[in-house]
């Protein structure tokens, strides 16, 4: 089996900046893969060394020349849904509720990103601020709403994990 580890590096950067992989797991992850591979990459032998998510993703930019998630422009509509199905899973994992999900979720966008520069982002964005707005003036009906969406960006993005997991295996 051939891996295309470029595509493994950018599939990381999602999961980590979502909150949904943590330290251990990408550690783990990069330990496996340095005792799978004759010759790992170097980005995988220093993941096997960083323990902050900050210092992770700068890592995993660096070899695309970058430095800051911002960096991501051509891709910011799926990195965005793809990191909002993380945090769909993440409030799975933590037991949360669809409310507190769809809440972080509209944190993350409004902390991290301007919705003006990107009309595809500024639909994601303009979607969840409705859901939010929803949840404080009728919330018994956010939950099949939110529920259904963020199973659709949730299955995308396990789907991704899994082909990572799948690589080290």
């Amino acid at each position: 089996m051939s891996l295309d580890l470029d595509r493994l590096r950018r599939l990381w950067i999602p999961a980590i900046a979502s909150g949904y992989a943590r330290p251990e797991d990408w550690i783990e992850w990069a330990d496996r893969m340095i005792l799978k591979l004759d010759e790992p990459p170097g980005w995988v032998i220093e993941m096997a060394m960083i323990d902050c998510p900050i210092e992770a993703i700068a890592l995993l930019l660096s070899f695309d020349g970058y430095s800051r998630i911002e960096a991501l422009r051509p891709y910011r509509h799926e990195f965005v849904l793809t990191v909002l199905g993380y945090l769909h899973l993440k409030s799975v994992r933590e037991h949360k509720s669809v409310e507190a999900c769809v809440l972080a979720s509209g944190d993350w966008l409004l902390y991290t990103h301007e919705p003006h520069d990107n009309r595809a982002l500024w639909s994601a964005y303009a979607y969840w601020i409705a859901l939010i707005d929803e949840l404080c003036s009728f919330p018994e009906d956010i939950e099949p709403k939110a529920q259904r969406l963020n199973r659709r960006l949730g299955v995308i993005s396990a789907r991704q994990y899994a082909e990572i997991e799948k690589a080290a295996a």
